[in-house]
């Protein structure tokens, strides 16, 4: 009894693996019959030409490109706080594509006398891992404010002194004609500052 059962299983299983087959075979013939490559061209020769052209896009360095951008910061201490203000400008003389790969769109570093980073504004925070695309007009300005505690990355009070603080932007140029990479100095400001 289990024999007859299990050969009409295998026959149940067998038969229509054995048809798939057949009918995939004669699919593929008849797919390779009508199409070639050639023809395939013929059909799309400007889908090819662009195929070829973003390969070759993503094997070239990207290029690096200045004068797009003025970034200009501020910084002044209200009490026990200090007020940071930022801004970048558009000086490239056209309208730009813009994008940010993640919600982090800036970060701020304040470094003391030995220059050794004590503070980093993005230290202990999370951002969206997201592509946010935006365009920027001709000479319009992005503005940024962020307040700092005049605590270090422990959480301790920094003490009077002299402070190097630096601004950095993190956006992104969007060109499908060529991969670009700005220049990080344009995209960046520096100031010394006294802590009192």
């Amino acid at each position: 009894m289990r024999k007859g059962r299990m050969k009409s299983v295998l026959c149940f299983i067998v038969i229509p693996a054995v048809l798939m087959a057949c009918s995939h075979d004669g699919q593929q013939n008849n797919f390779s019959a009508e199409s070639s490559p050639s023809k395939t061209a013929e059909v799309h020769p400007g889908r090819t030409e662009e195929l070829e052209k973003e390969e070759k896009q993503e094997k070239e360095p990207a290029k690096s490109v200045t004068g797009y951008f003025d970034t200009t910061l501020e910084a002044k201490q209200e009490g026990d706080r200090m007020k940071f203000s930022f801004s970048v400008r558009n000086t490239s003389g056209k309208d730009l594509q813009i994008s940010y790969s993640s919600g982090q769109k800036y970060d701020i570093y304040v470094y003391n006398e030995a220059n050794e980073e004590i503070y980093r504004w993005s230290v202990n925070k999370a951002f969206t891992q997201a592509l946010i695309v935006s365009s920027l007009k001709k000479a319009d300005t992005l503005s940024f404010t962020e307040v700092w505690d005049l605590k270090d990355n422990q959480g301790k009070r920094v003490p009077k002194g002299r402070y190097t603080i630096q601004v950095r932007v993190m956006l992104n140029l969007e060109d499908r004609h060529a991969p670009l990479s700005i220049n990080p100095d344009d995209l960046s400001d520096k100031m010394e500052m006294e802590l009192n």
